[in-house]
Order: structure tokens, then C-alpha cells, then sequence
């Protein structure tokens, strides 16, 4: 299968831009969806991988939703669409969604945790 990405509110139009232009598709959520249970349903519902900087959803994975959902958390300090183009471009070179499905994936600057 390949990526199919839902990208927070916190995810820049840049960033959704240029994942779009690598071939990802990619889908921002629009602020009807007021909760990260919100969130969740729509990712479920089509099948797509969240990616966001609110660690809320991985506290969300670990205790209700472990091995239903995928969900790619960044965690870093410079947090400009540049910086975070780059870091994502190389993530998304080196992992196939299979290895990341229904995983939670941490991604720092210089390596990436998978749970």
C-alpha cells in the first residue's frame, strides 16, 4: 500500500505542498474536526497515517488505540517547513508504509523511533 497522509492543523500548507510534490497523498484536516477523537475517525475511516507535532496522539495510540491506528509524531526543535521538509523527505526515502502501519513512529532530526 502506499502513503495515504493526514496531516494536522500544526502541519504547514508548505509542508502539505511539498509532500504532495514528492507523489504523497496527503490530506489536511479542516477545523470542523474540533477533537483528536475526531481526527482519529477520519484517519481510520480512509485508511491514512496522521502526522503531527501534538504528542497528545501518542499518548492517544499507547493507551486506547495501539496497533488501529498510524501515527507519525515529529519532535523537533526547528520546526520551520524547510527543516521539516528535509527531515520528512528522508523519512519518507528510507521507510515503505508497511513497516509503519499501525505503528506509532516518533521522528526526531537525526533517527526515527517505531513502537
Amino acid at each position: 500500500m502506499n502513503w495515504k497522509l493526514l496531516a494536522d492543523l500544526n502541519i504547514s500548507l508548505k509542508t502539505v505542498a511539498f509532500l504532495q510534490f514528492l507523489g504523497l497523498d496527503i490530506k489536511r484536516i479542516d477545523k470542523s474536526l474540533n477533537t483528536d477523537d475526531d481526527v482519529i475517525e477520519l484517519a481510520k475511516k480512509e485508511n491514512r497515517v496522521i502526522l503531527t507535532f501534538d504528542k497528545d496522539f501518542g499518548e492517544i495510540y499507547h493507551f486506547r488505540e495501539s496497533k488501529k491506528i498510524s501515527v507519525i509524531i515529529l519532535y523537533l526543535k526547528n520546526q520551520t517547513s524547510e527543516e521539516v521538509n528535509k527531515i520528512l523527505e528522508r523519512f519518507f526515502d528510507q521507510f515503505k508504509f508497511e513497516k509503519i502501519e499501525n505503528k506509532l513512529v516518533i521522528v526526531y532530526e537525526n533517527k526515527c523511533r517505531i513502537k
